[in-house]
Protein backbone atom coordinates (compact mmCIF):
# COMPACT_ATOMS: atom_id res chain seq x y z
CA UNK A 1 0.00 0.00 0.00
CA UNK A 2 2.84 2.36 0.89
CA UNK A 3 4.52 1.72 -2.48
CA UNK A 4 1.26 2.47 -4.29
CA UNK A 5 0.87 5.80 -2.48
CA UNK A 6 4.46 6.75 -3.29
CA UNK A 7 3.90 5.79 -6.93
CA UNK A 8 0.70 7.88 -7.14
CA UNK A 9 2.41 10.84 -5.47
CA UNK A 10 5.25 10.58 -7.99
CA UNK A 11 2.78 10.59 -10.90
CA UNK A 12 1.02 13.66 -9.52
CA UNK A 13 4.36 15.43 -9.02
CA UNK A 14 5.50 14.62 -12.56
CA UNK A 15 2.19 15.77 -13.99
CA UNK A 16 2.43 19.13 -12.24
CA UNK A 17 6.10 19.63 -13.10
CA UNK A 18 5.61 18.73 -16.77
CA UNK A 19 2.89 21.35 -17.17
CA UNK A 20 0.27 18.82 -18.22
CA UNK A 21 -2.38 20.49 -16.06
CA UNK A 22 -1.80 23.82 -17.81
CA UNK A 23 -3.09 25.21 -21.09
CA UNK A 24 -2.95 28.56 -22.85
CA UNK A 25 -6.22 30.48 -22.85
CA UNK A 26 -6.60 33.37 -25.29
CA UNK A 27 -9.56 35.74 -25.10
CA UNK A 28 -10.12 37.93 -28.17
CA UNK A 29 -12.19 41.12 -28.19
CA UNK A 30 -13.95 41.27 -31.56
CA UNK A 31 -16.67 43.62 -30.26
CA UNK A 32 -17.15 47.23 -31.29
CA UNK A 33 -15.97 48.61 -27.93
CA UNK A 34 -13.38 48.05 -25.22
CA UNK A 35 -13.98 45.28 -22.70
CA UNK A 36 -12.68 46.08 -19.22
CA UNK A 37 -11.49 43.91 -16.35
CA UNK A 38 -11.73 40.64 -18.32
CA UNK A 39 -11.16 37.57 -16.11
CA UNK A 40 -11.57 33.82 -16.13
CA UNK A 41 -11.27 31.49 -13.12
CA UNK A 42 -9.16 33.96 -11.14
CA UNK A 43 -6.88 34.89 -14.06
CA UNK A 44 -6.84 38.56 -15.05
CA UNK A 45 -6.73 39.38 -18.76
CA UNK A 46 -7.01 43.13 -18.11
CA UNK A 47 -8.71 45.59 -20.43
CA UNK A 48 -9.01 44.44 -24.04
CA UNK A 49 -9.31 47.14 -26.70
CA UNK A 50 -11.14 46.48 -29.96
CA UNK A 51 -9.39 43.66 -31.91
CA UNK A 52 -7.03 43.01 -28.98
CA UNK A 53 -6.37 39.60 -27.41
CA UNK A 54 -5.05 38.54 -24.05
CA UNK A 55 -3.35 35.19 -23.40
CA UNK A 56 -2.49 33.46 -20.16
CA UNK A 57 -1.13 30.09 -19.14
CA UNK A 58 -3.91 28.75 -16.92
CA UNK A 59 -4.66 25.68 -14.87
CA UNK A 60 -7.40 23.67 -16.52
CA UNK A 61 -10.88 24.31 -15.23
CA UNK A 62 -14.39 25.48 -15.99
CA UNK A 63 -15.65 28.99 -15.22
CA UNK A 64 -17.48 32.01 -16.59
CA UNK A 65 -15.69 34.87 -18.31
CA UNK A 66 -16.34 38.05 -16.33
CA UNK A 67 -16.02 41.48 -17.94
CA UNK A 68 -17.09 45.09 -17.54
CA UNK A 69 -18.69 47.37 -20.11
CA UNK A 70 -19.15 51.06 -19.25
CA UNK A 71 -18.63 50.34 -15.56
CA UNK A 72 -21.18 47.51 -15.31
CA UNK A 73 -20.11 43.91 -14.64
CA UNK A 74 -21.31 40.99 -16.76
CA UNK A 75 -20.48 37.31 -17.22
CA UNK A 76 -20.84 34.91 -20.10
CA UNK A 77 -24.00 32.85 -19.98
CA UNK A 78 -21.98 29.66 -20.49
CA UNK A 79 -19.03 28.44 -18.48
CA UNK A 80 -15.85 28.08 -20.52
CA UNK A 81 -13.93 24.81 -20.14
CA UNK A 82 -10.17 24.58 -20.51
CA UNK A 83 -8.75 21.07 -20.82
CA UNK A 84 -5.22 20.24 -19.61
CA UNK A 85 -2.64 20.51 -22.38
CA UNK A 86 -5.14 21.86 -24.95
CA UNK A 87 -4.83 25.53 -25.84
CA UNK A 88 -8.13 27.36 -26.21
CA UNK A 89 -9.18 30.60 -27.91
CA UNK A 90 -12.43 32.35 -27.03
CA UNK A 91 -13.67 35.10 -29.33
CA UNK A 92 -16.05 37.61 -27.77
CA UNK A 93 -18.08 39.58 -30.32
CA UNK A 94 -21.20 41.75 -30.37
CA UNK A 95 -23.36 38.59 -30.55
CA UNK A 96 -21.85 36.96 -27.44
CA UNK A 97 -24.62 36.44 -24.87
CA UNK A 98 -23.91 37.63 -21.34
CA UNK A 99 -25.80 37.99 -18.05
CA UNK A 100 -25.85 41.14 -16.01
CA UNK A 101 -25.35 43.70 -14.77
CA UNK A 102 -24.17 41.54 -11.88
CA UNK A 103 -25.12 44.29 -9.41
CA UNK A 104 -28.73 43.25 -10.12
CA UNK A 105 -28.15 39.57 -9.34
CA UNK A 106 -30.60 39.55 -6.42
CA UNK A 107 -33.31 41.01 -8.66
CA UNK A 108 -32.68 38.61 -11.53
CA UNK A 109 -30.11 38.99 -14.27
CA UNK A 110 -30.83 40.28 -17.74
CA UNK A 111 -29.62 38.14 -20.63
CA UNK A 112 -28.47 40.11 -23.66
CA UNK A 113 -25.89 40.36 -26.42
CA UNK A 114 -22.75 42.42 -25.86
CA UNK A 115 -23.65 44.55 -28.91
CA UNK A 116 -26.95 45.56 -27.29
CA UNK A 117 -25.11 46.67 -24.14
CA UNK A 118 -22.61 48.68 -26.18
CA UNK A 119 -25.46 50.26 -28.14
CA UNK A 120 -27.26 51.25 -24.94
CA UNK A 121 -24.06 52.71 -23.49
CA UNK A 122 -23.85 55.12 -26.42
CA UNK A 123 -27.39 56.46 -25.91
CA UNK A 124 -27.72 59.47 -23.60
CA UNK A 125 -30.68 60.08 -21.27
CA UNK A 126 -31.64 63.23 -23.16
CA UNK A 127 -32.53 61.30 -26.34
Amino acid sequence: MKKLLIFLALIVLLTFSSGCVFANLTICNNTTDQLENVRWNGYDFGDLSIEQSGSRSVIAGRAYIYLSISGNDYRTIEKISVIPGQDKTIILNDYTIVEGPLSLAAKGLSIMQIGDIIGEAGVSDSE
